[in-house]
């Protein structure tokens, strides 16, 4: 399973053990992850197409570095 998301005006493909380069953004300190709501796609088997957001779909991503 994957995702596209929408990130600084960028499509973004998201999927488990992926590394994603994002632009800098305000976190607290200690913030271990960052959520993007912004999904425009989610595929597998059964793909969901947004419009232009897929409605209660979220990626969540731990934050490395």
């Amino acid at each position: 399973m994957y995702a596209i998301i929408e990130d600084s005006g960028l499509q973004i493909k998201a999927q488990v053990g992926a590394t994603l380069t994002i632009d800098l953004r305000d976190l607290a300190a200690n913030a271990k992850t960052v959520t993007f709501d912004k999904v425009l796609l989610i595929g597998g088997e059964k793909s969901k197409v947004g419009s232009p957001y897929v409605q209660g779909a979220s990626v969540a991503a731990e934050i490395v570095d």
